[in-house]
């Protein structure tokens, strides 16, 4: 992505406080951990400015990174906070009705891997239900503790909330099958998602999806 700012003195005027005489362009945004906490914000900032501060004094053009609001503020990231970062702290609304289950195996090398999955939402758009999941390769049990969204799109259904991984920890989800058909082996399809970076998908080696 490209950003260009191209102005020319006066600069702004006007009385948007604190610095009523800049012109630039801020960016944000927000990391949390893979349990949905709040981890840091970050804040870029290009722009001209025309006041003094502990930057120097106007006019010059400045690029600021910062972990706060606060301009000219040195960047201290965590790399680690983006490991498998994905937006699975705020699902999207349930499609109100739906109704969803999935059952068998796909493969995962030489190993299966198991799921069950029974997942609705009531008339008002309330979701519940049940995820298990087991990988035998890894020796890595999911099982949820909260199923925050149902959305259902043609033949396929996403799900997503929270769970346990080997009974421990809290960590999002999200888990898409697809009906495409009868008998599902071989012709439906399972995939999750996990915010700890965990993924897998594939075909049912034996099984079934129907969405209700």
């Amino acid at each position: 992505m490209n950003i260009y700012l191209d102005i020319s003195p006066p600069y702004m005027s006007g009385s948007l406080l604190p610095s009523p005489n800049d012109t630039r362009f801020d960016w944000s945004s927000a990391v949390s951990t893979p349990s949905c906490a709040h981890r840091r914000d970050f804040v870029f900032n290009a722009g001209f400015y025309t006041d003094a501060d502990a930057t120097g004094a106007g006019p010059r053009f400045v690029i600021s990174a910062s972990t706060n609001a606060g301009r000219g503020s040195s960047l201290a990231f965590d790399n680690s906070a983006l490991v498998g970062f994905q937006d699975f702290c705020t699902p999207p609304p349930s499609t109100a009705g739906a109704k969803v289950t999935a059952g068998g195996f796909i493969q995962n090398g030489e190993a299966k891997a198991t799921c069950g999955l029974t997942a609705k939402a009531n008339a008002s758009g309330t979701p519940s239900g049940h995820l298990t999941y087991q990988d035998h390769a890894q020796g890595r049990t999911v099982k949820s503790t909260a199923i925050t969204s149902v959305v259902v799109g043609g033949t396929c259904a996403t799900v997503r909330g929270t769970a346990t991984v080997n009974g421990s920890g809290a960590f999002g989800f999200e888990v898409t099958v697809c009906d495409n058909g009868e008998p599902g082996t071989d012709a439906d399809t399972f995939s999750i998602d996990m915010s700890d970076g965990y993924a897998n998908a594939d075909t049912l080696g034996g099984g079934n999806v129907q969405l209700h």
